[in-house]
């Protein structure tokens, strides 16, 4: 449960936090902060926090959070399917990766909304990368202790 909570659970939510603390306001989430009734604390802690996007590179506010989103995906999914070969792995914990992808690719044909950015399927690429390898070094540790304990 450890694992799943560092490797799929606190991406997420430091992602999120990305967003809310540093995005602009017009984005989906904040919509779904007002739906909760969180938006009146979210909007003044981000009367400290905006001020200081200045001091990130770009990047991190806007392109980190997603690779963090396929990273805890990859993670999740693999987590749930732990008993995979590395090859079944690959294929398995490539659909966050090729799905975020495809949805990026469609943003830069205007077929959905957004804007498209490269940096964000590199980003995509590293948290897949990333996943993968710590999942295959967590199964290669199992399997060396089946062998040796």
């Amino acid at each position: 449960m450890k694992k799943l909570f560092i490797l799929s659970i606190f991406p997420i939510i430091l992602g999120t936090s990305i967003y809310i603390l540093f995005r602009n306001g017009n984005l989906l989430i904040f919509k779904w902060l007002e739906i909760l009734r969180a938006d009146y604390w979210v909007f003044n802690i981000r009367k400290y926090t905006i001020p200081m996007r200045g001091f990130f590179p770009k990047y991190i506010i806007y392109n980190v959070p997603d690779g963090l989103y396929i990273f805890a995906f990859t993670n999740f999914l693999l987590f749930m399917n732990n008993r995979l070969k590395w090859y079944q792995m690959i294929f398995v914990g490539s659909i966050p990766f090729i799905v975020f992808s495809i949805s990026e690719l469609f943003q830069y044909y205007n077929i959905i909304s957004g804007t498209f950015d490269i940096l964000d399927i590199i980003f995509y690429k590293i948290g897949f990368i990333l996943a993968l390898f710590i999942n295959i070094l967590i199964i290669l540790r199992r399997q060396r202790n089946e062998i040796f304990y």
